[in-house]
């Protein structure tokens, strides 16, 4: 009887070092040279799966054809170069081999591990190989999410696209370049945000105008074969999960943010989330979109409830005290009502007076106080004597400002020259195994190599200690500068000015109103009262 059999190849990424000799060519080579000695064996077709896992067989397109192929009646058997190119999965290679296989009369040949089921030739070694099989991936897993989990730590981006607002640099594909024209729509959504838009309200903006959205865009646009897990087949254009997702992601700062998700094991393709505090944040790896200020004060703008007039609205005024406007007695935002041009307590709107009073304030009313407040602490604030001392600090946030750029800068350039020493390193002791090195030349190399990283890592440290030491500067005056110098003279309350200055203005029952601004004066107090 001659056997029509299928000749199986794989290979996956995992197998690494071993690609050359693993590779498809020589594995159809040495299968195709079995055949020709053998009197009983036909090559019927050749099933190739290129870059898929052994961990699973469910993936492989080429494996399902010729288990389609088998059930069709067309074969006879299936040989392949050894276990490991069927499965590296221990119990689902052992059922095809034990189980599958020989319930549809399938003969199997691995012609490495000397297993050819027509024989029995070798069934309790397969056993035991398939076994082994299982634990290589195993290991190689470890090896390869060590090495990943490393270059994360540094801030090294390990995954496949670049958020939205971002490009993968063409010359490094581990950082990122700004991608000017999705730029443009990220700060667009964070200054909309500021402003009052609810997610939501932003959302329909940006689609009412035509601008894609970022999947869309990928493909469009960007000409990457981009496809998102999380993206309904049926949904077109922006949604609030999306602004969502934009508006929490610190890296339109500069930082590198990985590691927000986790494989639960490595032969299930289900992922964890990884709490914020435990993901890998690596500050200044690329040209910020959105300012620190500006996205401490969205985040800061997140807590708080807001809302945006309906879409169509003729005015489409946003609520300037959205979120800050607050019951000094039950805690309920204050919500506007619009019949009567003014706000009132949200609990006694929703629930009567059985659970607190209106505390209902005209829009007008509110408005001239806080003008008045504003105003006030302008006055009190900006002085003559103050004028000067502000614009030396203006001056000295400017050189601070450029100084921490280039602290940023020089951070980066040390933290590639200490991976290039690493993989000097590495390749030192790769020499060694293979006998290219004497040992006295290894270990002088190694510690040639440990002592400049150990100077480079020092440098990293000053020069990350200075960008902080420079930033918390410049964060701690310039924000105060630039927002009450815009405050000098107010004819209405912007929203943006709002959520800069104050954090909650209470109304308690008796009328009175107590405003809580975010930032004063930083001069002592002989210099004005607060």
């Amino acid at each position: 009887m001659i056997y029509q059999m299928a000749a199986y190849c794989r290979l996956s990424k995992d197998d690494g070092e071993n690609r050359i000799s693993e590779s498809i060519e020589n594995q159809k080579k040495l299968i195709f040279e079995y055949v020709e000695k053998s009197e009983d064996l036909e090559i019927a077709d050749v099933y190739t799966d290129d870059g898929y896992s052994g961990l699973s067989f469910a993936n492989r397109p080429e494996f399902q054809r010729m288990m389609k192929d088998i059930c069709q009646g067309k074969l006879q058997g299936v040989i392949t170069k050894d276990l490991s190119r069927l499965g590296r999965e221990h119990i689902e290679t052992s059922n095809y081999i034990e189980r599958v296989f020989p319930s549809l009369g399938i003969r199997y040949i691995a012609i490495l591990d000397g297993v050819d089921s027509l024989l029995h030739s070798n069934e309790e070694l397969a056993q035991f190989k398939t076994l082994f099989n299982d634990m290589y991936s195993r290991d190689i897993s470890k090896k390869i999410r060590g090495a990943l989990t490393a270059q994360k730590k540094r801030g090294q981006f390990m995954s496949g696209f670049a958020p939205y607002g971002y490009l993968r640099d063409p010359k490094d594909k581990h950082h990122f370049l700004p991608d000017e024209e999705a730029a443009k729509v990220v700060r667009k959504i964070f200054a909309l945000y500021l402003e009052g838009y609810s997610k939501d309200g932003i959302a329909k903006k940006l689609n009412s105008e035509g601008i894609l959205p970022p999947s869309q865009y990928k493909r469009k646009i960007q000409g990457l074969n981009y496809s998102n897990a999380q993206e309904k087949a049926a949904a077109k254009g922006w949604a609030y999960p999306t602004i969502h997702v934009i508006l929490e992601n610190p890296v339109y700062t500069g930082a590198m943010v990985q590691h927000k998700s986790e494989k639960i094991s490595y032969k299930v393709a289900k992922y964890d989330s990884i709490p914020r505090e435990q993901q890998y944040i690596v500050e200044g790896m690329h040209e910020p979109i959105i300012s620190k200020d500006t996205f401490a004060q969205v985040q800061k703008l997140r807590k708080k409830r807001a809302r945006t007039p309906g879409f169509h609205s003729e005015t489409r005024k946003v609520n300037p005290y959205a979120g800050i406007l607050v019951c000094g007695d039950c805690g309920y935002h204050l919500q506007r009502v619009t019949c009567r041009d003014g706000y009132e307590c949200g609990s006694y709107h929703r629930k009567g007076n059985t659970v607190c009073h209106s505390h209902f304030i005209k829009k007008e009313v509110l408005d001239s106080i806080v003008k008045k407040e504003i105003q006030r602490q302008v006055n009190l604030t900006l002085k003559e004597s103050d004028k000067k001392e502000i614009l030396k600090s203006s001056d000295q946030n400017k050189k601070a400002e450029q100084h921490c750029k280039e602290a940023g800068l020089r951070t980066q350039r040390l933290r590639g020259e200490l991976e290039k020493i690493q993989k000097y390193k590495k390749k030192a002791y790769e020499d060694y195994v293979d006998t290219l090195l004497e040992k006295e030349e290894y270990l002088f190399y190694k510690a040639e190599y440990e002592q400049q990283e150990q100077e480079i890592r020092k440098k990293i440290h000053q020069a990350e200690h200075v960008s902080e030491c420079l930033e918390e500067r410049k964060e701690g005056s310039d924000h105060w500068i630039k927002t009450w110098m815009q405050s000098g003279t107010l004819s209405e309350i912007p929203r943006e000015l709002m959520t800069e200055l104050i954090d909650q203005i209470l109304v308690k029952g008796d009328r009175s109103i107590d405003i809580v601004f975010s930032c004063q004066s930083p001069y002592p107090s002989d210099k004005g009262q607060r």
